[in-house]
């Protein structure tokens, strides 16, 4: 079949195997398997150089990689080692998820599957060891202990035959760094026991990486470096295989791109969180919350929301299920705001108390009952009324069927902590078979931290309520806490809802955004993407980069035609504002006679966005410095980053190839407009039009341009009744794919 791979008597009960169990793979999936296993045969793939499987977050990268092993086995590999996020949770799911799939393979005695701490002891049999054996083995310390004993001492005719190392979620510990107190950066010991290992197998062993979040691996420089003396060698990729996207993934196109559009049912998805709600559930002060009102109070009418309309989703999803004489399903609902124990006792007993009070009103108070859910239906009620437009069989339940439903079985809603594993709690949730969280009862809302991330798959989940504060965490990170990616049912989605703070859900807008340009570039040109990473150092220059990790909260993604602009904001009031304004005026004065742009330097055009920066308030803090706080004004952790701004247009100003446009950037001016500060889904976030756009398109081939549109800022529209500058920042077309950093780690080379 090419390149020397063939289909033998593995694959071919796997593949098998695999229809008999309603998981028969698609054409797609078996093209991304053989290319797989083509490039491992003719690419040397090792420790230095692996390849890459490139997924979505719970896009099916584990079964693609389960047939790339199969498949690696009739092509003279002997052993696979599957390495697994080091928590007990996960590597118990990955040894079932291996024990279930093969299980055919395993029955007629062709593999053997097991978990490295299982064989510890008790060592493999003459007859183990002479047929095809995968080890699981957890990226933690003893695990990878007894795995170098097991190949190098117990049994060294093992580290001799060709084996095939699969590193899932392959940014997690096998490629990480750590800073210590002297904020210099170190191999994590788990990478340095990954490099000892791979270092020492046979030559003709390969080495597959298997991930959703690539930047730690791409990012990575070409040439080895030193790290306090130890040579580190980088892990950038041989090759690059893509997983296939099936039908029925959802994941952050439909979260953060289809959510724009209005006519979409993703445009109801996210439900906005205010950041005093969210700062209540992270720590326990009984002063602040009155459980006796919890009802009613304000003061977590969000989380209140999402409890219940959880609950009305889920019984409106199984009225329709019993309509259509379908099997009625359990539904889960996640809450992650953090990763401490403490807060999720908390959030426990806030979300019980809740319940409780609510079955209580079921039997004194249904009036009160009966208008919260009445809330929650009008609120699922528009998208189901968009998905129908769409479905003419999707049918709508009557408020009256869904209100009985709600009451009827609200006693079987069920609230669950999920901890860290470090006292076996997660495994008792697991589901014995499958090695997924248990759905136990009707309606199940699990409380929890990072232990609900990478891997660990919960079915229907149709509510997510999200508050970890992205600015503590990293690009990856936050993708890997993204629970609700995955195969979802279509006809769940209109009862799907995603719950967190405007700042939290812009950043991870952000990052899907990077996450899709790096994806894309990556597709298109393999290992050689062009994505460039810049930084800002001590002095303020930029300089390119290729960091470990990029935090989430401190990047800019930059790609051609891409619009840099501050959101979510509101003027400061008249008399603070008007003579920044007329400061700006003077200064475009020349500008705004033209039609076109006019080439400015840099220097100029970053007076006028620090002078614009000083009229525009986004927390109570920035109307304190005029004196005032306005009393409607609510702080929604939104900021501008102005000098990210600033420093990705002074960067691809200053790399301009002609000379005469290096440090400038081009500069149009427009007037008289009257945009309102909301729209329908949230903030308005576009002063301007498809004219400005087009001239954009014409004349930002190498350079910026800076759009600077002036509004009326009327009253009536929102605003506090001034004349202001809102700027818009247009990448050229020339500008390639990049990404503007804070800070990267300190290398020493």
């Amino acid at each position: 079949m090419g390149n020397g791979v063939r289909i033998g008597t593995i694959y071919e009960k796997f593949l098998e195997g695999m229809e008999l169990k309603n998981k028969a793979y698609d054409d797609a999936t078996k093209d991304c398997i053989f290319e797989a296993v083509s490039k491992m045969i003719v690419t040397t793939s090792n420790g230095e150089r692996p390849g890459m499987l490139l997924g979505k977050i719970q896009s099916g990268k584990t079964r693609t990689f389960l047939g790339i092993i199969s498949l690696a086995f009739d092509n003279g590999y002997d052993i696979a080692i599957v390495f697994t996020k080091g928590t007990k949770a996960l590597a118990k799911q990955t040894v079932k998820r291996l024990v279930e799939d093969f299980d055919s393979l395993i029955q007629d005695d062709l593999i053997g599957v097991y978990d490295i701490m299982d064989i510890k002891d008790v060592g493999l049999k003459l007859y183990q060891r002479e047929k095809k054996s995968v080890f699981v083995v957890k990226k933690e310390d003893d695990n990878l202990g007894h795995l170098r004993k097991l190949l190098f001492e117990k049994y060294p005719e093992l580290s001799k035959l060709r084996i095939l190392i699969v590193d899932d979620e392959a940014d997690f510990a096998s490629i990480s760094y750590a800073k210590d107190k002297n904020q210099e950066v170190n191999v994590g010991k788990i990478q340095a026991s990954i490099n000892e290992l791979r270092n020492n197998l046979s030559g003709n062993s390969s080495f597959l990486q298997v991930t959703a979040t690539p930047y730690s691996l791409y990012l990575q420089p070409e040439d080895s470096f030193e790290i306090k003396s130890e040579i580190f060698k980088p892990c950038r990729p041989a090759f690059t295989v893509v997983v296939p996207i099936h039908d029925k993934y959802i994941g952050g196109d439909f979260y953060f791109r289809e959510s724009e559009n209005e006519n979409s049912i993703a445009s109801f998805l996210h439900v906005k969180v205010s950041p005093n709600e969210m700062l209540r559930l992270k720590k326990t002060d009984m002063r602040r919350l009155n459980f006796k009102e919890i009802l009613t109070d304000y003061k977590l009418e969000t989380l209140r929301g999402a409890v219940i309309g959880f609950v009305v989703g889920a019984c409106i999803r199984n009225l329709q299920q019993e309509k259509m004489k379908e099997r009625t399903k359990k539904y889960s609902f996640i809450v992650h705001t953090d990763s401490s124990r403490d807060a999720h006792r908390w959030q426990d007993n806030i979300i019980q108390a809740l319940v409780d009070k609510f079955k209580d009103a079921i039997n004194c108070d249904k009036e009160l009952v009966n208008r919260l859910i009445l809330k929650e239906y009008n609120e699922l009620f528009s998208s189901l009324k968009l998905h129908q437009r769409d479905n003419e069989e999707y049918i709508i339940p009557e408020f009256i069927d869904v209100q009985k439903k709600v009451v009827d079985t609200f006693d079987y809603l069920d609230v669950t902590i999920v901890n860290s594993d470090s006292d076996n709690d997660v495994d008792k949730l697991l589901d014995i078979n499958t090695g997924q969280l248990r759905l136990d009862t009707l309606y199940t809302i699990f409380v929890g931290g990072s232990i609900l991330d990478r891997g660990l798959t919960i079915d229907n989940m149709i509510g997510f309520f999200y508050g970890r504060e992205p600015k503590k965490f990293q690009q990856d990170t936050v993708l890997q806490h993204s629970r609700m990616y995955g195969a979802r049912d279509k006809d769940d989605l209109p009862v799907t809802r995603f719950y967190t703070t405007d700042y939290i859900y812009n950043v991870m807008k952000n990052i899907h955004e990077f996450d899709s340009n790096l994806r894309e570039q990556i597709e298109k040109y393999g290992n050689d993407a062009g994505v460039v990473f810049i930084e800002r150092d001590m002095q303020n220059k930029i300089i390119p980069c290729a960091p470990n990790k990029i935090l989430k909260s401190e990047i800019t993604n930059l790609k051609p035609f891409k619009r840099l602009l501050p959101e979510g904001f509101q003027t400061g009031y008249p008399t603070k504002i008007k003579k920044y304004v007329q400061e700006v005026d003077k200064l475009i004065l020349p500008i705004e006679k033209q039609n076109n742009p006019v080439l400015i330097d840099f220097k100029k055009a970053e007076t006028i966005l620090d002078l614009i920066s000083e009229t525009l308030k986004f927390s109570d803090a920035d109307f304190e410095k005029d004196g005032q706080v306005p009393s409607a004004f609510e702080d929604l952790g939104l900021r501008w980053d102005i000098d990210a701004h600033k420093a990705a247009m002074r960067y691809i100003s200053k790399g301009c190839a002609e000379v005469e446009r290096q440090n400038k950037i081009w500069c149009l001016v427009k007037e008289g407009r009257g945009l309102s500060r909301l729209k329908q889904s949230g903030f308005s976030d576009a002063p301007d039009t498809k004219p400005e756009m087009k001239i954009a398109k014409e004349w930002a081939k190498d350079i910026p341009l800076l759009v600077l549109i002036k509004q009326k800022g009327d009253k009536e529209k929102g605003w506090m009744g001034a004349e202001f500058w809102w700027p818009v920042i247009i990448m050229p077309e020339n500008c390639g794919v990049a990404v503007y950093a804070q800070s990267a780690p300190k290398r020493k080379k």
